[in-house]
């Protein structure tokens, strides 16, 4: 009898499919389709060839999203056995570990520090140290930043799908970024949403010894995150922190509609931010308040502006300390990676894509990101590991 080995070695192929190599995947993809069109990275591996149109476009872009497709099955396949496994495990009380006088001290050193060079206040320090935002020993805790980031539907795409949104009438494929790091290691995870992308970050922090850390999410201020953060993280001690772009910016927006005139709108910013930066958030709500009408054209912004401090007040913390204690302040790490995942290939010359098309070119450049090309393309395997 003849064993045939096909089904058991090698993956069934449709009609007209090949089998490709390891080097072609590399070239056609990590060199071409994640950096340049479909049309261009066809032209560079035929060049590569000597192959006039040996590889079509459209052909290039259906390996790609089935390549793709399959990073993202293998990701989900390793979260989910990791989180089965975890919950299998007997449960221990996890004890953040934390060198709590040390950091005390590091606190009150750089609050002298600040009263002076600011020359500020017994009572506007006591506001300082009022703040509820805890500040965290950087050895003992892990940054986590997370976005979301959008491209345009196809328009011939338009069914209902979950991770589709509307905006200004036009529909959105949404990618979800996580950037996690501790003192000199990175990883990336995306994922087509916020919750799917936060399991898999659970499971990476599991198999690398990183769960029972203290967690510091930086983060914008869309309220499904918060709470998506607050479900999938309960029994853990984390810590939100608003990203001071995204802060800066809401608050020049609700202003620049609230004040009469482009100077004493920049003003009243500048005194805004200052008070936000120290961490005197309720400074910052009084001063708004004490606005007098004849400088404000719409109070209905100045209100909101309000609101959305209150709401966000335990995510706002004193950012001038953090910055003294060396401790980070902004979500900007992941904005870059949004932009090498998803903006800078996808979101230029009024582009549009498919659901699966936007998913396998963030997939397979969070390969590339993750140092994980060779054994991916050599095993279909990758590391659930930190990245140097």
């Amino acid at each position: 009898m003849i064993y045939n080995t096909l089904g058991e070695y090698l993956p069934k192929l449709e009609s007209l499919e090949l089998y490709l190599s390891e080097g072609f995947k590399e070239v056609a993809m990590m060199y071409g389709t994640t950096e340049m069109s479909y049309r261009k990275a066809a032209k560079l591996i035929n060049r590569i060839r000597y192959q006039a149109s040996a590889t079509k476009a459209r052909t290039l872009q259906e390996q790609t999203e089935k390549e793709g497709q399959k990073i993202a099955k293998e990701l989900s396949k390793q979260s989910n056995e990791i989180l089965r496994k975890y919950e299998e495990m007997p449960k221990a009380n996890i004890e953040i570990k934390k060198e709590q006088e040390q950091a005390k001290d590091k606190v009150e050193e750089n609050l002298k520090q600040i009263k002076q060079e600011y020359k500020l206040t017994d009572e506007e320090m006591e506001e300082i140290k009022s703040n509820p935002v805890e500040y965290e020993e950087r050895k003992e805790s892990v940054e986590i930043a997370i976005d979301d980031v959008g491209v345009k539907s196809q328009k011939e795409s338009r069914l209902k799908e979950e991770n589709k949104i509307e905006e200004k009438g036009r529909k959105y494929h949404q990618t979800t970024v996580a950037v996690i790091k501790n003192e000199t290691l990175s990883y990336v995870i995306s994922g087509a949403g916020q919750i799917e992308v936060l399991e898999m970050v659970i499971a990476f922090l599991i198999v690398n010894n990183l769960y029972g850390r203290e967690k510091i999410f930086f983060v914008d201020a869309h309220r499904a995150l918060h709470s998506n953060l607050a479900g999938s993280f309960s029994n853990q001690k984390i810590q939100i922190i608003l990203d001071w772009y995204h802060l800066e910016k809401k608050s020049s927006e609700y202003l620049s509609l609230a004040i009469k005139g482009k100077e004493q709108r920049n003003q009243i910013l500048q005194s805004l931010m200052t008070l936000l930066w120290q961490g005197r958030v309720s400074s910052a709500i009084n001063f708004l308040n004490s606005l007098t009408q004849d400088c404000i054209k719409n109070l209905s912004y100045i209100e909101s502006l309000i609101t959305y401090l209150e709401r966000n007040r335990p995510n706002l913390p004193s950012y001038l300390l953090r910055q003294k204690l060396g401790l980070r302040n902004s979500s900007s790490i992941v904005e870059k990676h949004n932009d090498l995942l998803v903006a800078s290939r996808q979101k230029h010359n009024g582009m549009s894509w498919s659901k699966d098309g936007s998913s396998a070119l963030a997939s397979l450049t969070t390969l590339k990101l993750n140092n994980q090309v060779d054994p991916w393309f050599n095993s279909n395997f990758f590391s659930f590991k930190l990245a140097a």
